[in-house]
């Protein structure tokens, strides 16, 4: 079988997932000879300055550690795709209960397997907790909404915490990420930003597992004339990184997991992993 692969690649201070995928189906219509219509609708939806919601930054003393050590990430990182279907998507969501979303649920799993890593390495680690970042998307939080399609890497990230001394329970640990999450709103994100707290922020999320979903960002729309495409995936790959893609059906869930090779090859044996992703993940 013959197709055609499309590689896009996007400085991630420019744009996000949801801002990259507005580009590629755009893109996709134009060539489908829609651009005239597509001109009119998506130019009313683009924002072009953010500085009033965003206060210029100065970056001067800001290190982001070793989250992006260009020497640990040629020689030491892995990244291996694990492929979770729908229906055992559905039966995590059930054994955890309270309703969690997907992608809670496959954060908390996830989670789970890197602190029960972090515990093994170290049984007598003085760390009081165990920290795990998620990008969040602020289009729909900020007051008024921003436009679904305006461009830009408009998100940012929540930092959930579990102490070292309790047990790990998918439960609590969905309870913590969906806390994180529901905290951010227009007036905490202007706060953070306004105040330059985001920075040290970040620095601190570099302390622990990180989740960006591109779970319900419509890359799966892109068509160019020739059909739908077959499949989409990311080259992507930080240290301690899941990135999370919808699977064509839309009901499971593609988790691209960056770890250290040694980490990875605790994390692909995690009994847990093996039980709900479909099959013996490979390295990419």
């Amino acid at each position: 079988m013959r197709g055609i692969v499309i590689g896009v690649c996007i400085w991630h201070a420019l744009a996000d997932a949801s801002a990259l995928a507005s580009f590629v189906t755009s893109w996709a219509a134009i060539a489908r000879g829609g651009g005239a219509a597509l001109e009119n609708d998506e130019m009313a939806g683009v924002v072009f300055d953010c500085t009033s919601l965003f206060p210029p930054q100065n970056l001067s003393t800001f290190s982001t550690g070793n989250y992006l050590d260009k020497n640990l990430l040629m020689s030491r990182i892995v990244t291996r795709r694990f492929v979770f279907e729908g229906s055992e998507l559905s039966s995590l969501r059930e054994k955890i209960g309270d309703c969690p979303t997907r992608v809670e649920a496959l954060c908390a799993l996830i989670w789970g397997a890197v602190i029960a890593i972090s515990r093994e390495q170290s049984p007598s680690s003085c760390r009081s907790r165990h920290l795990a970042t998620i990008m969040v998307d602020l289009r729909k939080r900020m007051n008024p909404p921003l436009p679904e399609k305006c461009i830009g890497n408009i998100n940012q990230l929540t930092v959930a915490q579990c102490p070292t001394n309790t047990e790990i329970d998918h439960k609590g640990l969905t309870g913590y990420l969906r806390q994180s999450i529901r905290n951010i709103n227009d007036e905490y994100v202007r706060n953070m930003h306004e105040g330059g707290e985001y920075l040290k922020l970040i620095k601190s999320g570099g302390e622990g597992v990180s989740f960006s979903s591109w779970c319900k960002i419509p890359f799966y729309e892109a068509d160019f004339g020739w059909g739908r495409p077959a499949w989409i995936s990311t080259a992507m790959g930080l240290n301690n990184l899941a990135v999370f893609i919808d699977a064509k059906d839309g009901e499971g869930i593609e988790a691209w997991v960056s770890l250290t090779a040694e980490d990875m090859l605790k994390f692909q044996q995690n009994h847990e992993i093996l039980q709900y992703a479909s099959f013996q993940p490979y390295k990419v």
